[in-house]
């Protein structure tokens, strides 16, 4: 089924946005689950990251699909940014290839930020898809309408890749993804949203998230939680910097234990359950038993 002309004056015409490396079935499915939420008017801007593995669009001949091939893999902040620059729409809804949009997605977040003009954007509910024992384990986050500035110093960052639709203009004027981090780059683009505008949460179930096949080593994890630490904490005092910085030592741990080192995990766990024992441990307890992030 093609944009239907019909259901064009029901909301703002929407870009979506999707970075894709090496990706082809994965993005089959995407465009799929994105086909019936279209209207007049939508785009899909395709950022093809130097791919060896093209996409194949024969089977989305029918959506209004944009192509745009990247000769040097430049990494999904640029390639986000490079959509969001060929857009034509004032609002601007990502998307990662391997993940699909839930029914009703763009409409719901449209009509939020139709009535929060104000707002940087907005996220939504989603479910994890993660392999335990070959099995697929669906994890639905915890709804959380209207403004989540405290989650995102908690550092929820609500699977933005796939969950966050903006406004095209705020997007733009605060410089839109920081293309030298390949890890955290949407916590680190919703931090400085906040500085700004509102970030709100439309309070449905809007994506099906895949776990990333991509996963940053240590270093680089490393590297970037520095970076987030020297940009963003001047900003916050009091109780707000204490749950910055337990985000912060949250995400230290989980890169240790990654890489298998235990000593400083197990400090950087300490460090975080000190600064901020209840959102530590409403975080941890929503890792170890339902998957949440």
């Amino acid at each position: 089924m093609s944009p239907t002309e019909t259901s064009s004056v029901q909301r703002q015409r929407v870009s979506i946005v999707i970075p894709y490396f090496n990706q082809r079935v994965d993005l089959i499915r995407c465009l799929d689950s994105l086909r019936p939420e279209l209207i007049i008017g939508d785009e899909i801007i395709v950022i093809d990251d130097a791919s060896t593995d093209h996409p194949d669009l024969n089977a989305s001949s029918d959506l209004p699909v944009q192509l745009i091939r990247h000769s040097q893999n430049q990494g999904p902040s640029e390639a986000r940014n490079n959509g969001v620059k060929q857009s034509n729409n004032s609002l601007i809804a990502f998307m990662d290839a391997d993940d699909i949009c839930r029914p009703n997605r763009i409409a719901v977040q449209a009509a939020f930020l139709s009535g929060h003009s104000d707002f940087f954007g907005c996220v939504g509910d989603y479910s994890f898809e993660r392999r335990e024992n070959s099995a697929h384990v669906k994890v639905l986050h915890d709804q959380l309408p209207g403004d989540v500035r405290r989650q995102l110093l908690c550092g929820r960052i609500f699977a933005a890749g796939s969950t966050l639709m903006v406004n095209k203009s705020q997007f733009t004027a605060i410089g839109g993804y920081d293309k030298n981090l390949r890890v955290y780059e949407d916590w680190d683009l919703l931090l400085r949203a906040l500085r700004t505008s509102p970030i709100g949460h439309c309070g449905q179930l809007i994506a099906d998230i895949s776990s990333s096949t991509r996963a940053a080593d240590l270093d680089r994890r490393l590297a970037a939680i520095t970076t987030l630490t020297e940009r963003h904490m001047p900003f916050y005092e009091g109780a707000e910097k204490r749950m910055f910085k337990q985000a912060l030592a949250y995400e230290k741990a989980s890169a240790y234990l990654r890489a298998r080192n235990g000593f400083h995990g197990g400090a950087a766990l300490l460090e975080a359950f000190l600064l901020a024992p209840v959102a530590f441990l409403s975080r941890l307890t929503g890792r170890v038993i339902f998957g949440k992030t």
